[in-house]
């Protein structure tokens, strides 16, 4: 399963982990996803390849607009 190189832009300033993951790796419905975790307020994003936001965990109203930004960025490039 490929889609091609993802790239995001964070933005400055903030400390992120970016991690991919697949649900039900060894399945016939496997799906890769990103996950986003904002460390200053503890946020989650999980996003697909693609750039489809799949969920939003919000700890702090001030990370909405990052996220935004982020899934906004997204880029997919040849594999």
């Amino acid at each position: 399963m490929s889609v091609g190189r993802v790239t995001l832009h964070l933005p400055a300033g903030r400390e992120f982990i970016v991690a991919p993951f697949v649900v039900q790796p060894d399945g016939p419905n496997a799906r890769p996803f990103l996950f986003i975790y904002d460390v200053q307020t503890g946020s989650v994003l999980h996003v697909t390849p693609e750039g489809c936001e799949l969920e939003r965990f919000v700890q702090d109203l001030a990370v909405d607009p990052v996220f935004d930004e982020i899934v906004a960025t997204f880029e997919i490039g040849p594999p």
